[in-house]
Parts: C-alpha cells; sequence; structure tokens
C-alpha cells in the first residue's frame, strides 16, 4: 500500500476541545486515538464528494504526519487551528513530542513487514529557513530540506518533486503534482510518502482463487475474483449490534499489523457507520474486542475464509475544502502566520494526496516475513466477505489507523 500527500504554499504578496486521551484496549498511545479521530473526520468530511460506487483509500496516518510537519512553523490562530483539528489539545502531553514519538514506533524496522516514510521539504532557492524550524522538523520527523528553482523553472522543479515521490513509492505512484499545481509564486512544497507491504499470516491459496458472487447491493449481483484459504488465523464477530455490521480482522505475519473488515449486513449500507456517530460506534467496537491477549491484540481462532481480490487507486486533489470543514482555514489565505518556518508571507494553496493499495493471494504488497505460532484445535469458523466493507489498516502496538477506506465493487 503506498500513500503520497503533497502541501504546496504560496508567496503572500501585498479543532474540537473534548476529554482527555487516554491509554484503552485498541488505542495503547493516547495520540493513536487522536489519530483515529481525525481519519475519521476527514474520511466523513470527504465521502460526500465520492461516487456510491467508488472505492476508496487514504491515510489518516499520512495527512497527520505532514500537518505535524507545518505545525513547529505556524504561530497564533494558524497553529491552533490545526493544532485542535489535529485532537493536540487532548493529549497528556506536546501534541507534536506524542505523535513524534508514535512514529518511531511504527516506522522502526521490523521483519515482519516493511513500512517505510519519508518526508522532504522542497523550498524555493531564493527563500530562508529559519534554523529552529529545520531544526525541529528534522529531529522530529526526519524530514530533508532540499533546494529547488521554483521561481525560474517550475515545471522543472515539478519534475525533481514527482520523480523523488514515484522513487519512494517504487513507481506506484507517479505525477502526483500536475503542472497548474506548480507556478513561479510557489516557495515551498511539503511531500509525505508512506509505503507499507505485508504478507498475510496465513497466506490464501492461490490456485483456490475463483469467480464467485460479490453482493454490490441487495439488488445488484456482481461475479468478482474470489481469494480462499481453509486455516486462516482471524477474529470474527459476527452482526455485532451496535454497528449492524459483521466485523472481521485477519493479521499481517508477526501480529504487528492487522486489517480490519466492516461489512454491513444489508449490503452497501454504510449508513450505521457514517459521521461522528458511526466513527464512535467503530471505536466503542474496537475497544469491547481488543482485550490484551498476549501476542494477539484481540483473540483469534482458525477461520475458512473467502474474501475478494483488489486494487484501488485513489486521487484527492483538494483537501482544503475538507481542512476547511475542520476549522482550519487560516492557513489558506493572506491571514495564514508561518512566521516560525520564514521570514517570508506565505499560505497554503495546494494539499493534495493519492493512495494505491492492492490485496491479493500473499498479503498487502505482500513481502515475505517470519510467523508468529498460535494453538488451538477447534473446527474453523467460516467467514464469507461477500458484501461491500470499510477496512483499515492498523499498528496494533500503538492503535495507529494507518491506512482507512472502502471498497463497493471490487471488480472496478
Amino acid at each position: 500500500m503506498l500513500l503520497v500527500i503533497a502541501c504546496m504554499l504560496s508567496a503572500a504578496f501585498n479543532g474540537a476541545v473534548g476529554e482527555p486521551y487516554a491509554p484503552t484496549n485498541a488505542f495503547r498511545e493516547p495520540v493513536a486515538h487522536a489519530l483515529y479521530d481525525f481519519g475519521m473526520d476527514m474520511y466523513n468530511q470527504l465521502e460526500p464528494s465520492w461516487r456510491p460506487t467508488e472505492n476508496i483509500v487514504i491515510s489518516p496516518m499520512s495527512m497527520y504526519a505532514i500537518l505535524s510537519i507545518l505545525l513547529p512553523g505556524l504561530n497564533g490562530a494558524s497553529h491552533d487551528q490545526v493544532y485542535n483539528a489535529l485532537r493536540m489539545t487532548n493529549l497528556p502531553r506536546n501534541g507534536v513530542d506524542a505523535e513524534s514519538a508514535m512514529c518511531s514506533k511504527i516506522f522502526q524496522i521490523n521483519p515482519n513487514y516493511d513500512l517505510t516514510r519519508a518526508n522532504r521539504i522542497f523550498g524555493d532557492r531564493t527563500l530562508t529557513f529559519k534554523k529552529s524550524y529545520k531544526n525541529e522538523t528534522s529531529w522530529h520527523h526526519k524530514a530533508a530540506h532540499k533546494k529547488v528553482d521554483f521561481q525560474h523553472n517550475p515545471n522543472g522543479a515539478r519534475h525533481k518533486m514527482n520523480r523523488y515521490v514515484s522513487k519512494m513509492t517504487d513507481g506506484e505512484i507517479q505525477q502526483l503534482i500536475p503542472r497548474e499545481a506548480v507556478t513561479t509564486d510557489t516557495r515551498i512544497f511539503l511531500v509525505n510518502a508512506i509505503a507499507f507491504k505485508a504478507a498475510w499470516k496465513s497466506s490464501f491459496i492461490k490456485d483456490a482463487t475463483t469467480l464467485t458472487n460479490f453482493h454490490v447491493s441487495p439488488t445488484k449481483v456482481k461475479q468478482a475474483a474470489t481469494m480462499y484459504t481453509s486455516s486462516a488465523v482471524c477474529f470474527h464477530q459476527s452482526h455485532d449490534a451496535q454497528l449492524e455490521s459483521d466485523l472481521i480482522v485477519l493479521p499481517f505475519k508477526g501480529a504487528k499489523t492487522t486489517m480490519v473488515f466492516i461489512v454491513p449486513i444489508v449490503a452497501g449500507n454504510f449508513g450505521p457507520l457514517k459521521g461522528a456517530v458511526g466513527a464512535s460506534k467503530i471505536s466503542q467496537a474496537l475497544d469491547r474486542y481488543w482485550t490484551g491477549y498476549r501476542n494477539m491484540p484481540i483473540p483469534m481462532r482458525v477461520c475458512e475464509v473467502r474474501m475478494p481480490k483488489f486494487k484501488i487507486t485513489h486521487s484527492v486533489d483538494d483537501l482544503m475544502g475538507a481542512m476547511r470543514a475542520m476549522n482550519v482555514t487560516d492557513i489558506f489565505s493572506t491571514e495564514a502566520d508561518f512566521s516560525p518556518m520564514t521570514p517570508e508571507l506565505v499560505y497554503v494553496t495546494d494539499m493534495r494526496h493519492k493512495a494505491v493499495i492492492k490485496v491479493n493471494e500473499q498479503g498487502v504488497k505482500a513481502t515475505a516475513a517470519t510467523s508468529i505460532g498460535l494453538t488451538g484445535r477447534s473446527l474453523p469458523i467460516r467467514v464469507e466477505i461477500n458484501r461491500p466493507f470499510m477496512y483499515m489498516i492498523r499498528h496494533e502496538p500503538t492503535g495507529a489507523l494507518l491506512f482507512l477506506g472502502r471498497v463497493v465493487d471490487p471488480t472496478k
């Protein structure tokens, strides 16, 4: 799975406060709960712009990271609006420090999966970054600063940034930044890339993949390539009353990362999962079932699983509207205060990101990894994912929400 998010600042020529976060079963790090709430809010702000049958993938982790990189460069209301949108006001410690500490746990080398990030801040050759901002972003976010010539060669600068994105995503994401997004007025471009590759703890049988019925809606059925395994390790909660959905969890090798499937009982009925109420229901469900078993976040069983294979490429060309709906407004206008970042008057004129997810018999962008043992002799539970579903990819030691999306029609 690959995600890139970009944020541009141009020259300016003449959140809500709630209960403090605390560790829970599903969110071991308070900042992971803040990330979840931010991610679900963003998902719900973007949802009205999607077609009813559109498959989606976004990365709350990547959005959270790039806004956290902006924070040390903001002052006054500009800072407070972003800080509140990231739910950092409700954390028991400084939000940027908490996010940085969580990322150091998430992005450490692990033999069971490959999860990498790349942060780069492209600045015009004539622009001066304040030393304190460069030090802060280099230390907390491992962000490299790169000089390019926006003023005299904006298209050349764009090509350099797109080549960087392509390189960091193994060629999966190209031409993230279109020609119109970079002009001679562009002063700074921030880019964040996340790549995730992992194998299922129990791989599906490639030769067993066949076309089977997938109920896109109560009245519409399509033939979708469906994977099968008789010996998967999974968690299955049939018909959760609050969610009006089945809840299924498949771990990747090592069980440090998992994929969560929320499958509405009525095909395509995402209504109970929408909005702040839906986000709260999902959060409560995660806390109910994530009981902290040793070596596993939740009690797993041997399952016989059928589920569709799919690939999704999804772009969001304008995140600014969603951010405005989350009460972040100043950074997009001449009211922006980036004085801790640069002496120049700048503001954000472009926010976009693109994600790719591939799910097949081996895993998500499958790689070799070390497995862990699981004991149990009970008969396999039969699990069939044959209706539209919402999904998440989580980092279990922290509870961080890495990727989030939905599949309405796996044949698209």
